[in-house]
């Protein structure tokens, strides 16, 4: 079982994800913020990282980057959630890393799809 960090600002939004993802046999874990989500990132390793771009406490791009610079956490896929349609922006978080880019709101299906392509094996 699959194991799928939500990092998420908005805790009904967050919670929508995590059923949405244990519905479809997957394991959650929830961060509010990317300092809480780093540490627990490291902590459990997980899958795949869902995570918002806009929390009002950091900067998404900066996130990806940080990230990326931590050895255990860098090969881990990220799908990037924003409400900006910006294709600028959208084209700068996937060279910054992102594996997908979802504009809020976007379709579930859409999203399982995408969790599910970025799984190894």
């Amino acid at each position: 079982m699959a194991t799928i960090l939500i990092i998420e600002d908005t805790v009904y939004f967050s919670y929508q994800l995590a059923e949405i993802f244990k519905l479809e046999g997957f394991r959650t874990l929830q961060a509010p913020d990317y300092s809480s989500g780093l540490l627990l990132g490291e902590r459990y390793l997980p899958d795949v990282i869902v995570s918002s771009l806009l929390p009002p406490v950091a900067d998404g791009l900066a996130f990806l980057n940080h990230l990326h610079a931590i050895p255990r956490l860098a090969h881990i896929p990220i799908i990037a959630l924003s409400v900006l349609d910006d294709h600028k922006y959208r084209d700068e978080v996937l060279a910054g890393g992102a594996a997908l880019y979802l504009i809020k709101p976007f379709d579930v299906a859409e999203l399982l799809a995408g969790v599910r392509s970025v799984l190894p094996g």
